[in-house]
């Protein structure tokens, strides 16, 4: 190994990279983008019994708070033709939505595919334990009764209550699709057709198996569930997987009398519960259970099965095999009713990005470029709108430059782009800026010109879902809020970058923080409301208070004509101007640099001598703090980044990609600081005359590099262009400088978050909405406190899980390997500190 793959292999510390199984995307009440469409039960990615009777019986209640299905239900209430709710699939959360609905009064149609309810339970192998589970004794207060026992006293215990009900079910009926015509929905069954007002798909995916896909798979005796281990008795079985139901059916057929092989592709095993695995350990050091770790399947025989390890490839003498891997959604079934994937790729999702890129484009060259007057001599929308278009060659004419003798399509072109050039020195600009500011105002121009175009398409496909976007109170609220902010902020743009020469000077920086703060309240205020923890409402008040404080009211508020930094900072310390000048150099715009430090902000390093130690400072202090509390003690109560990622990015954590990909991708902020350590190094030098002049052709080209690379095109455009396809983290994750550091400090850290995996059921629920892509429940499976360098103490993992499985703690000391074996931190669940309550 290099060594650069030995540090990045040290910084990952091999943290395992899992990525959670698709779910149908739904909002809290299970709703998809079909309308009258919903989505309960084991679906929607938590596989507990309780959570899908609760699930199921909350969405009939929704049914009853929604003004317009009970306006649909008075309308059209005589025609017994269509029911009010059709239910798909008659498990414990399609039974529970059709008891709700009895004691309602709606009329409902439960339809069940094979001839029983409870069919997945019936599935179950015969004497399975079953211990019901709940978040904050929720099971006390369902429709339908559960206690712990086994698979046969849980289905007896269903089926009775069943029936005192009265439950209507209609069995045989395999639903084929639900498709929305005006405002019912109807449902295509293999026993015909209905009309629905609303329909519950509740059908779970539990006997939908996933298959391995290699030769022999499809022989009589290969199976995909155990059904009664004591048919095996005394038969050669192999059983491949390493989840819960692998290892049950393991022990339950050594149990009964096989000789079971177990196999599984990785080196350990990490997902099963802790007993499952205490007792499997306990089996195969008895003997009675023979295992082949780091070994796949390669091929099914009739007597036996191939099996490929990394030293040599065996065959293993069998009877009967089982490939209990799992299993998938239903996708196919739920992409005929219309149901999108969480995640995948959406209808006009292209158009959309296209509007966001090119807005943020416009936004941030246009800030860092130069400003020319398009409007010069124009009189009229008409003539205005001419010279805009023109953009580089309405200025050509302008003072300052001549217009060279051009013939020809190319030199017509060649001479408008290369005009903000030769206008660049007679606005004063000098070495980088003389190619910086031109290029960027080109890019600008261009970028607002694809954003007319693609944002006015985004805001018509908007308006045709117009029930989706703006007939639901936050949904209208934020669609509404983003279109006029990008509606401001092109007009700022105009204004600023094509309608004067001044460039972007303080009334547009101010205007643009100020849209800043607006947005992290708005969200902000959402974030608080919707995740009701106190841990989120004083992170959040803290972010919103710092972004606030440093980065508007101190900069850009005035109080009678004054400025807040002057009456709080320039007059009391008038009497000290040589302090004044060290510490605050750019006067109130230093308030950046407090906040946002070295290299997050990389003009501050070496601009004076306060501003040359005052970083390391910074940095040492923010060592510290990861030290005790975690990168997310920067990056996620103070970053103003962070910040906006937190609020604006809470709703679309989901959409971090996950995966080894992903996680190499994270190394690419070692680069991006290496690139800052050169580039500042370069100008610090070429400040003082230390083998460069500040005319220098090497520090200026590379300062002005990074500002268009890094500072424009990676945290601005990319960084806020890719929210709503990669979620609010990008910059923060992948390119970030600042994290680059913290993630070495990170090593060293105290801070974990803390698992009871006893207490887990590997639903995924903490993986799926990390945006920082952190696989959490692969760190809660192992029973290791989770030291992934990328962790931000959102604490959206904490709350997601159904368990409260997951905790904030801090170690005695530093464990960079976490070998010191402690499971549970020093943080009671009480304590707001531990991100539960």
């Amino acid at each position: 190994m290099t060594i650069w793959q030995r540090f990045f292999s040290w910084l990952q510390a091999g943290a395992p990279t899992g990525r959670p199984e698709p779910i149908p995307e739904i909002d809290g009440n299970g709703a998809t983008r079909v309308p009258g469409l919903y989505v309960v039960g084991d679906l929607t990615g938590i596989p507990l019994l309780t959570h899908a009777i609760k699930s199921g019986t909350e969405v009939i209640r929704h049914f009853l708070r929604d003004r317009e299905f009970n306006e649909s239900q008075q309308a059209s209430g005589r025609d017994r033709s269509v029911v009010d709710v059709a239910i798909v699939g008659a498990g414990p959360a399609g039974v529970a939505a059709a008891i709700e609905c009895r004691k309602a009064g709606l009329s409902y149609r439960l339809l069940e595919a094979s001839n029983h309810p409870f069919a997945t339970i019936e599935g179950f192998p015969l004497g399975k334990p079953i211990r019901i589970k709940s978040k904050n004794g929720a099971a006390k207060s369902l429709p339908l009764r559960l206690d712990d026992g086994t698979r046969e006293t849980l289905l007896r215990s269903l089926r009775d209550q069943f029936k005192a009900q009265q439950v209507e079910v209609t069995t045989g009926a395999r639903v084929e699709s639900v498709v929305a015509r005006g405002d019912l929905l109807r449902v295509k069954h293999s026993a015909g057709e209905l009309r629905a007002r609303r329909v519950v798909i509740a059908v779970g995916k539990s006997g939908r198996p996933r298959h391995l896909g290699v030769p022999g798979e499809e022989l009589s005796h290969t199976h995909h569930r155990l059904h009664d281990p004591a048919e095996f008795r005394g038969r050669r079985v192999v059983v491949n997987g390493g989840g819960d139901s692998a290892i049950e059916a393991v022990l339950a057929l050594s149990s009964a009398g096989a000789k079971v092989t177990h196999v599984y592709r990785g080196e350990q095993l990490t997902r099963p519960k802790l007993d499952h695995q205490q007792a499997l350990a306990a089996a195969v050091g008895s003997g009675a259970v023979e295992q082949r770790l780091r070994t796949t399947v390669e091929r099914i025989t009739a007597d036996g099965v191939v099996l490929r390890g990394r030293e040599k490839t065996e065959t293993v003498a069998c009877e009967s095999v089982f490939l209990l891997l799992g299993s998938d959604p239903p996708t196919a079934f739920l992409r005929r009713c219309g149901i999108a994937m969480a995640g995948e790729s959406k209808r006009h999702q292209k158009v959309h990005l296209t509007a966001m890129l090119s807005f943020f484009t416009m936004l941030y060259f246009g800030k860092k470029g130069a400003a020319f007057d398009l409007w010069q001599g124009a009189e009229g929308l008409g003539a205005h709108l001419v010279h805009y278009v023109q953009g580089p060659w309405a200025i050509v004419a302008s003072p300052g430059t001549s217009s060279p003798a051009s013939t020809g399509l190319f030199a017509g072109v060649a001479a408008g782009l290369r005009t903000p050039f030769l206008l660049a020195r007679s606005l004063g600009l000098e070495h980088y800026q003389l190619w910086l500011a031109p290029l960027a105002f080109l890019i600008a121009w261009a970028a607002s010109l694809v954003f007319v175009v693609s944002g006015g398409t985004s805001l018509l496909l908007a308006l045709t879902d117009f029930r989706r976007h703006f007939l639901r109170p936050w949904p209208a609220l934020k669609h509404t809020y983003l279109i006029l902010a990008g509606l401001l902020f092109f007009g700022v743009y105009l204004n600023s970058a094509l309608g004067n020469s001044a460039g972007w000077v303080a009334p547009p920086t101010q205007a643009y923080s100020f849209l800043y703060c607006t947005t992290m309240l708005l969200f902000g205020l959402r974030r608080i409301w919707v995740r009701r923890t106190r841990y989120v409402a004083l992170q959040t008040t803290t972010l919103l208070a710092v972004q606030i404080l440093f980065l508007y009211l101190l900069p850009f508020q005035q109080f009678g004509g004054e400025y807040l930094f002057d009456r709080l900072l320039t007059h009391p310390l008038a009497g000290h101007p040589t302090l004044l000048a060290e510490v605050f150099p750019q006067g109130r715009w230093t308030s950046f640099w407090f906040i946002l430090f070295w290299p997050l902000s990389i003009t501050s390093f070496g601009v004076t001598r306060f501003w040359t130690l005052f970083p390391l400072l910074q940095l040492a202090l923010l060592f510290w703090l990861v030290r005790r509390y975690g990168k997310g003690a920067y990056c996620g109560w103070i970053c103003s980044c962070g910040g906006m990622a937190e609020t604006l990015g809470d709703e679309y954590r989901a959409l971090a990609p996950h995966g080894p990909r992903a996680k190499r991708w994270e190394n690419a902020g070692q680069a991006v600081l290496l690139f800052a350590v050169i580039a500042t190094l370069l100008h610090w030098m070429a400040a003082n005359e230390m083998g460069f002049t500040v005319a220098s052709l090497l520090p200026a080209t590379v300062w002005g590099l990074y500002l268009l690379l890094v500072d424009v095109m990676l945290a601005g455009v990319l960084g806020l262009g890719l929210y709503f396809l990669l979620g609010g983290r990008t910059w923060c994750r992948f390119f970030c400088p600042l994290a680059a550091i913290m993630h070495v400090m990170n090593r060293f850290s105290r801070y974990r978050i803390f698992a009871r995996k006893e207490h887990c059921i590997s639903c995924n629920a903490c993986t799926r909405t990390c945006h920082m892509g952190i696989d959490v429940m692969g760190f809660a499976n192992r029973g290791i406190p989770m030291n992934d360098v990328e962790c931000v103490r959102c604490s959206s993992c904490v709350t997601a899980c159904p368990m409260d499985v997951l905790t904030f703690g801090q170690l005695p000391g530093p464990d960079v390997e976490n070998r010191a074996g402690i499971t549970h931190g020093n943080w009671k669940a009480s304590d707001w500190r531990a991100g539960l309550k």
